[in-house]
């Protein structure tokens, strides 16, 4: 919630003592917003020191608080889906961000955080329904919105929209890479129309079937697209990632684990980084560490081989080679808010709060306010200024997160 919001908040749940101070219901109304603040400000302090099952234990306090209005509702909603989202619980982190909307204070939020859900999973159909509402209130959504659209096989309407908003926005390098990009995926389509390929249609079954909790079909799926000649690497890739987001069970991790031969097989730094990343997710943090170094052997200078190889460090707490890997991404990749994002982390895990800032502020630049980009600097930030003392700023910090 934004600064105005959190004023807003405020003025609302006062109102009633400052017009009514005698009053028993006024001064019952102003015990409740008192517990309520309590509650609902230490999950946020929670949250932002990564501590979720703190803070959904102080929003549940919050709300058996009785008379809680529509907006504390809301706001309630709101922080619950972002701890969800934080330990990895999508299925409740999705209902409890739709249950956000409720108030108008916390529509576009919620949305944006259905997006990255939906988006990290590859539920690209659901995410294309979030994306269509907010691209009614900020145009650069579009551009989601389009590539969305190029992923779930629909060229026609992808072009469609690249075509009106072309016309709006006038000459856009980013806008002539997307064209390109739906020009090779009509020919690669063309080409590929008369084979037995791997189409967009059978991935998005592979993605109906991941989110309906049919593991056994997408696992039997996910084999065809390991076998498949004419599936490119990154879509193979993709494909893990989304599989490894479910949080399978035991039995399905096994079996997806036997199929690492031969995804190894395929020799692609894209694989062995997904493989890696599902390791990390686990702390399994010499298999992590294998496929991170496996992907940086096939691609010296891969940027997200890179970035993997330096969480493994910092969880390893071998904090100056962490530091040296995101420094290297950032060499390679000076406008990447993610490299700076991960050398802030280093420098501030080993208490060079000075070098921190500079990162933090800098990658602030290269991101669009509302990106999850954007909020995790913000909250990078936030973390940072608590360790300096200046709590004043680290509040502002934490407003901005979710402006």
């Amino acid at each position: 919630m934004n600064l105005k919001g959190t004023i807003a908040l405020c003025l609302i749940f006062i109102g009633p003592v400052l017009f009514a101070q005698k009053d028993s219901t006024a001064i019952s109304a102003s015990a409740n917003l008192k517990r309520f603040m309590t509650f609902y400000f230490e999950s946020i302090k929670h949250r932002a020191m990564e501590n979720p099952e703190l803070a959904l234990k102080a929003l549940d306090a919050a709300q058996r608080i009785k008379d809680l209005n529509q907006e504390q509702q809301s706001a309630i909603a709101y922080e619950q889906g972002k701890n969800h989202a934080l330990l990895q619980d999508f299925d409740r982190a999705i209902r409890a961000f739709e249950l956000a909307q409720t108030h108008p204070e916390f529509t576009v939020a919620a949305q944006t955080s259905l997006y990255d859900i939906y988006h990290q999973q590859g539920a690209y159909e659901n995410a294309i329904t979030v994306v269509k509402a907010l691209s009614r209130i900020d145009n650069d959504y579009c551009v989601d919105l389009i590539k969305l659209h190029i992923e779930t096989g629909n060229l026609n309407r992808a072009q469609v929209i690249l075509d009106s908003i072309s016309d709006s926005w006038g000459p856009s390098l980013e806008l002539q890479s997307i064209d390109l990009e739906l020009q090779n995926r009509r020919l690669a389509s063309q080409n590929h129309s008369g084979g037995a390929g791997f189409g967009p249609q059978d991935y998005l079954r592979y993605k109906e079937m991941l989110e309906g909790g049919l593991m056994d079909q997408a696992l039997m799926m996910l084999k065809r697209m390991i076998s498949a000649t004419d599936l490119a690497p990154k879509a193979i890739a993709q494909a893990l990632e989304a599989f490894a987001a479910q949080s399978p069970d035991k039995q399905y991790q096994e079996s997806f684990e036997r199929l690492i031969p031969d995804l190894e097989r395929i020799e692609s730094a894209s694989i062995e980084v997904a493989l890696g990343r599902y390791f990390l997710d686990r702390l399994v943090l010499d298999r992590a560490q294998r496929h991170g170094q496996k992907a940086l052997d096939l691609e010296q200078n891969n940027k997200e081989a890179l970035l993997l190889m330096a969480s493994v460090d910092f969880a390893l707490e071998e904090y100056p080679s962490g530091i040296q890997r995101a420094e290297m991404a950032l060499a390679l990749y000076p406008a990447d808010p993610w490299c700076y994002l991960m050398a802030a982390r280093g420098y501030r895990f080993t208490g060079l709060l000075d070098l921190a800032e500079m990162q933090v502020l800098s990658g602030i630049e290269f991101t669009l306010a509302g990106s999850n980009q954007h909020r995790l600097l913000c909250l990078e930030a936030a973390s940072l200024y608590k360790e300096l003392g200046r709590e004043k700023e680290a509040e502002l910090w934490l407003d901005k997160a979710y402006q």
